[in-house]
């Protein structure tokens, strides 16, 4: 199966609980509303053919298309989400150190810091890795600044 970032964004963004990610939520609901048992994730990995296996490796998230059996899985996408953008320096670290297969960072921040995090963490990338963050890593930022909260 091959993970779409694509696809990936456009279901996070039209999820209906999506909405619910705003700069009124608290991190703790913010972490319940995406990764709790049938959260936003979840329902998401569903839809895409996936299994969510969570905190497996210390990851939030490990998708697979399927289920494990005596030789392990094999994991398509490795997925973080960091309720402070400032601390996920070590999730993109963490991602980065994983094997083959699709990485996610999904993160929240003010309106105008987009731009300023995937330099960060491309440069991050680039020095560590030697590649663009684009071929390693699907960046995820959800405006606080703004009370729906957008993507």
């Amino acid at each position: 199966m091959s993970f779409s970032s694509r696809a990936f964004c456009y279901l996070l963004v039209t999820e209906p609980a999506s909405k619910d990610l705003s700069a009124k939520s608290t991190p703790k609901e913010r972490t319940a509303i995406l990764g709790g048992k049938d959260g936003v994730l979840d329902r998401i990995a569903h839809n895409l053919g996936y299994f969510n296996h969570k905190e497996y490796l210390h990851v939030d998230h490990n998708w697979c298309d399927n289920m494990p059996d005596n030789n392990g899985w094999q994991i398509d996408v490795f997925i973080e989400h960091e309720n402070n953008i400032r601390s996920a320096n070590e999730e993109v670290l963490k991602l980065m150190h994983l094997g083959l297969g699709q990485k996610v960072l999904i993160s929240f921040a003010g309106e105008n810091s987009f731009e300023n995090y995937r330099k960060e963490f491309g440069d991050l990338i680039s020095h560590l890795h030697g590649i663009p963050m684009m071929q390693s890593l699907t960046l995820v930022i959800c405006d606080l600044e703004n009370e729906k909260g957008t993507f």
